[in-house]
Formats: structure tokens, C-alpha cells, sequence
């Protein structure tokens, strides 16, 4: 161990060929020298848990994290995220979608209000069609979106709405979804348009003009003058038989 540079790099070139089992070795090696230096723990983690070997990952984190103070405990979880969020782009960079969510499975127990992370998750979680709604409550993605809790990604949220939309857009809580997205967002126009699609859907498609309603209604409380939505909503009104609304929203729109 004592070319730093060379162990190391052959170390990340074992990741990369997928031999996590020597990149494990090596790290644990790198510990036994210099017990000191948190990030090997991290990247022996990182290796176990590529291995599958969940438990001993999570024993290996919380080992490189005893007796430390909470300051150094809390720029040491921030090392681990961060190492953890390089890992699981890297494995969906390699299409590796199932392993790239249980890295992100983890991270999420690492930094539980990272909110890219969560949407990458269910994102992951759609694409492998293990997703169920009940994940946006458990997660409480929607109350961490409120509360902007972390920084997030605008176009990642935008790509989760169109995914969700189109995944169940029945769905109450997807409902609650994307009347969030639309409240927290800098740019709401690209997300009227991905809402508006799913809602002409939800009214010829699924035949629901009272659902698709509420979701114009939620696009027009953004921009109240946006011609378009208007004129959808005055046909969903009209469609399931609001004939007050539909024809005060037509007049709106002439």
C-alpha cells in the first residue's frame, strides 16, 4: 500500500471491469494501513454492497463512522451520498438499472430528504415496473417537494410527472403529485404541457372529464390566460355535464 496512486487506481479499474471482490481486497488492505482515512470505508462499502452483501456495506459505513463528533459525522455522511449518487449514475450509465436502484436504495437511507435521489428512484423503480403509488406517501416526496427541502433537478421532476402521468394517472396521490410539480418549478409551462397531455387522455382515453378537469383547473391557477388550457377545460366541463363552468371558461377563452 505504499503507492498510494497505484493501489487506488487499480482499485477504481477493478470497479470498472466489475471485479468488486478484488476492489474490496484492496481496500481493506488500504484500512489496515491507515485506519484513519474514512473514504476507504466507504469505497469498501460501496464494493460489498456491489456484491450484494447489503448488510456488511451498512456495518462498514457505520464502522468508519464511530466516535466521531457530530460535525464530522454529518461531512462524512455527505462523503458517503456523494460517493454513493457517482455510483448509481455510473451503473445507470451501463444500463444496470436494477443495481443502480438498490444503490440508490441505499443513498436513501444515507440522505432520506435528497430528493433527485428519491425521483431517480421511482424513476428506476417504473423502468424495472416494480413501482407502486404508494411509494410517493412513503417516500413524502410531495411534502419535501413543498418545503423544497433539497435543491432538485427541474427536468428529472419533469420526466417523473410525464413518467407517473402516463404510468396511472388516476391515481389521487399522482393527482397531488403534479399539483405540487406545478407550484415549485421556475419553468410551469413544460409542465402544463406534459399535465394537459395526460389530461386530454383522462378524458377521451379513460373517459373521466371530471379528473381531467381538475387537472386544467390546477394548470390554469398557474397561468390564468393560457388560451389553450382554457379552451380544453370549457370541453371538459361541458363533458361531464358542468355546464355553468364549461360555458364561463369558453367565455373566458373567446
Amino acid at each position: 500500500m505504499n503507492d498510494l496512486n497505484n493501489w487506488q487506481q487499480q482499485a477504481h479499474y477493478c470497479l470498472l471491469q466489475g471485479n468488486y471482490r478484488q476492489a474490496a481486497s484492496l481496500y481493506e488492505q488500504a484500512i489496515e494501513a491507515q485506519p484513519e482515512t474514512k473514504s476507504y470505508y466507504w469505497h469498501l462499502g460501496l464494493m460489498l454492497l456491489l456484491q450484494g452483501q447489503e448488510v456488511d456495506a451498512q456495518m462498514t459505513w457505520l464502522w468508519g463512522m464511530t466516535e466521531g463528533e457530530p460535525d464530522q459525522v454529518e461531512r462524512w455522511t455527505a462523503e458517503l451520498a456523494q460517493l454513493l449518487s457517482t455510483e448509481a449514475e455510473r451503473q445507470e450509465a451501463i444500463a444496470d438499472y436494477q443495481m443502480a436502484w438498490l444503490v440508490r436504495e441505499h443513498l436513501k437511507e444515507v440522505a432520506p430528504k435528497n430528493i433527485n435521489n428519491l425521483l431517480h428512484i421511482i424513476q428506476l423503480s417504473i423502468q424495472l415496473e416494480t413501482f407502486t403509488v404508494s411509494a410517493l406517501t412513503e417516500f413524502q416526496i410531495i411534502n419535501l417537494l413543498k418545503t423544497k427541502a433539497s435543491a432538485f433537478n427541474s427536468n428529472l421532476l419533469l420526466q417523473v410527472l410525464q413518467k407517473l402521468l402516463a404510468y396511472a394517472p388516476q391515481e389521487p396521490s399522482i393527482f397531488m403529485f403534479a399539483e405540487v410539480c406545478l407550484h415549485c418549478t421556475p419553468n410551469p409551462q413544460a409542465f402544463i404541457d406534459v399535465i394537459m397531455l395526460a389530461a386530454i387522455k383522462i378524458a377521451y382515453v379513460f373517459r373521466q372529464p371530471t379528473l381531467a378537469s381538475r387537472l386544467a383547473e390546477q394548470c390554469l391557477s398557474i397561468n390564468p390566460n393560457n388560451l389553450e388550457v382554457l379552451l380544453h377545460l370549457a370541453s371538459f366541463y361541458l363533458d361531464s355535464k358542468q355546464y355553468s363552468k364549461g360555458i364561463k371558461a369558453a367565455k373566458r377563452c373567446y
